[in-house]
């Protein structure tokens, strides 16, 4: 620093011009007597150095010491005249910018500046960073001479072409043509967009030259004229120039191309930064739309500006436009990069391709998450080929695998919520239940089993009922006494409370029922009819079925009494869904079996028959009613749909049966009596 006459501080060179010009002399001298005497200091290209110290002794213990030392001696004198015509360069070029260097200065941004001030001469003459403030200082210069810039550019040339080269020339054309755009953008449109095209021709051709910090720089100008397409064509020019085929090698090939190809990569998505700038500016115009169309039809064949692109959309949450675009490179950037997002397999279906979506989604559920993201993903999945109609036998198994797998993972959700349930009934000091179902859920938790694991490992010891006949009904598995264990283990298991709740037990059988029947293997119905009924009569299960009074003992009056009694019967047939034809068909064969031939039995038997042919009329007779259908039959009831016929017979034989039993049964026999009166008058 140093200051003029009114004490302003002033930015100058450390140096006076008579020092430079002396300096200036003496190296000229230099220069022209090494010309002169071009066997003194030849200059020659170096040679490489040998790769390792061992190599290198090995190569100069192989020579006699004296060639060495000649040879070594012509190198000195070689890179010494090298660094003598650098010098001269370096110079002439302070002598020509040293009375502006205060302006230059001032011009800087404050980075750049105080960079420049920390360099010293060795810096500009011997280093990549010293280079480039020369260059800096070069073309701020240029900037303050617009009148007079080809002659001080041709002296520059002339006279350190080191610091400007015709590239750097042409780079700084085009700054002038830029500049001269953006002032006549108020005055003359046409005049705009000829410099603007003229400079982005300038600006192609050094392509090569422009560092990264220049380029943003041009495309900011650019942006603030409108100029898009100039962006994204310099952009382009820049990374084909700087290594863009490293960049995509690297990239293809799983980041395995070192450093130069990571590099160059992410160059290029430096560089493509100007245009995501733009975009970002645009997103939600019209031009905005325009311009990322414009980038898929013009450069359809550029990849890494597609990859660029696609992590633009990405970063703006635009997820649903991205996989609807229509770039020839995003399935495999979906696939390399976003393999976890849940895209690949949503592209794949907006492209209608189920299988692969599911195939995808299947293959996620075994990736990492918790079990409810596992079982949603095969869910997914299911539905993804619901409409799928399989063309090969392989597509056909394929199918069938996942919906195997679906129902499996969704029975391994359901024994974790049972094991759950188990975890916070168990008291918190139990050291010996308690830490089994910890790990057990842990484990169910860590990944998709097979139905076997299940269980063999979970519901078995930990005595899941339900959860066990799930698996035997998926597994399609048939062990008639090992279902029936079951369906006792439940049963027992619901009785086993203070008091029994026959809604209770009804809710589980139909709930474990409802799903799985006409599966006779796992719904025994005529099983469970004959076992409940046999609690239902012994255990008078039918009282909680019943009102009470204020002292609360049962309140039995004929209907409540008739509904009372009848609920296994209603389960089966509402809870299950199982067939009005089917339940009465269970009844009366249990008429026939030894251990119903108690009158007790047979009366109770024969009241739940009575309940289940009046509700069956009823049902026919609702239907026929919803279908606009008259009664063409006997009772009103239309005997093409619904065949009562041989229930003629049925009613008198039940009616004569409780005369015979059970004379004090009057009630039941003229329900009997009554209801066949209606159905066959």
């Amino acid at each position: 620093q140093d200051r003029d006459a009114s004490g302003v501080s002033l930015l100058v060179l450390p140096i006076t011009h008579r020092t430079l010009r002396e300096v200036i002399r003496n190296l000229n001298n230099l220069r022209i007597f090494l010309e002169k005497n071009p066997t003194f200091a030849p200059l020659i290209a170096p040679a490489p150095s040998p790769a390792t110290i061992q190599q290198r002794l090995t190569s100069i213990m192989s020579r006699r010491r004296e060639d060495e030392a000649r040879r070594l001696e012509s190198r000195s004198l070689s890179e010494l005249h090298q660094v003598s015509l650098v010098l001269l360069e370096a110079t002439n070029l302070l002598s020509t910018v040293g009375d502006a260097m205060h302006r230059i200065m001032e011009g800087l941004p404050h980075d750049t500046r105080a960079r420049i001030i920390s360099l010293r001469f060795k810096d500009i003459v011997g280093s990549e960073v010293g280079a480039e403030a020369a260059r800096t200082l070069v073309h701020s210069y240029m900037g303050l001479v617009p009148g007079n810039s080809d002659a001080v550019g041709d002296l520059l040339a002339r006279e350190c072409p080191s610091f400007f080269s015709a590239s750097d020339r042409t780079l700084f054309q085009g700054s002038e043509m830029l500049q001269r755009a953006l002032g006549a953008a108020a005055t003359d449109a046409a005049e705009q967009t000829r410099l603007l095209q003229e400079s982005l021709s300038h600006f192609s051709t050094v392509a090569s030259s422009l560092t990264l910090g220049k380029l943003s720089e041009i495309c900011g100008a650019y942006q603030s004229a409108n100029f898009f397409g100039g962006v994204l064509e310099l952009v382009v020019r820049f990374v084909r120039a700087h290594d863009g085929s490293s960049a995509l090698q690297w990239y293809r090939g799983g980041q395995q191309q070192g450093a130069i190809g990571e590099r160059a990569y992410q160059d290029y998505m430096a560089a493509m930064q100007n245009v995501l700038d733009l975009l970002a500016s645009t997103a939600y115009t019209e031009k905005g739309t325009e311009f990322r169309t414009f980038i898929m039809d013009t450069l359809s064949k550029e990849e890494l500006v597609h990859v660029a692109l696609f992590g633009w959309y990405l970063e703006k949450g635009l997820e649903k436009e991205l996989i609807t675009l229509p770039s020839p490179y995003l399935e495999n950037y979906l696939r390399r990069s976003e393999p976890d997002s849940g895209l690949l397999w949503q592209y794949l279906l907006v492209h209608h391709r189920y299988l692969e979506a599911a195939i995808v989604l299947s293959a996620k559920a075994d990736q990492e998450g918790d079990l409810s993201q596992r079982v949603e993903a095969l869910a997914q999945a299911r539905a993804a080929v619901s409409g799928v109609h399989p063309t090969t036998p392989e597509e056909s198994d394929l199918i069938h695998e996942l919906m195997d797998r679906t129902d499996v993972a969704a029975l391994q959700q359901q024994v974790h919520a049972a094991l759950k349930r188990h975890l916070a009934a168990t008291p918190q000091d139990d050291q010996i239940f308690r830490p089994k179902v910890v790990q057990a859920i842990s484990e169910l938790d860590s990944q998709l089993l097979t139905i076997s694991a299940l269980y063999n490992n979970y519901t078995t010891p930990f005595r899941l009922y339900d959860q066990s006949l799930g698996i035997l009904h998926t597994a399609r598995h048939k062990d008639p006494a090992l279902v029936k264990q079951l369906w006792l283990d439940i049963i027992a298991e619901e009785l086993a409370q203070t008091e029994p709740d026959t809604r209770s037990l009804a809710d589980r059988i139909a709930l474990l029922g409802k799903d799985r029947y006409p599966n006779t293997d796992v719904v025994m119905i005529d099983f469970l009819v004959d076992v409940l009924e046999q609690r239902n009569l012994a255990m008078r299960l039918w009282e909680a079925e019943l009102p009470r009074n204020e002292t609360g003992q049962v309140v039995a009056s004929g209907d409540n009494y008739e509904v009372a009694i009848s609920w296994v019967a209603r389960l089966m047939i509402r809870g299950i869904g199982v067939p009005y034809q089917e339940v009465y068909r269970v009844y009366t064969q249990l008429l026939q079996t030894s251990h119903w031939q108690t009158k007790v039995g047979r009366v109770h038997l024969i009241e739940v028959l009575h309940y289940i042919i009046k509700e069956w009329s009823v049902s026919m007779s609702s239907s026929l009613s919803m279908q606009g259908g008259r009664g063409g039959g006997r009772g009103g009831v239309d005997q093409r749909t619904f065949d009562l016929t041989h229930l003629d017979s049925d009613l008198e034989r039940f009616r004569d049966e409780v005369d015979g039993l059970d004379k004090t049964s009057q009630q039941l026999r003229n329900k009997l009596e009554t209801l066949k009166k209606q159905l066959f008058p």
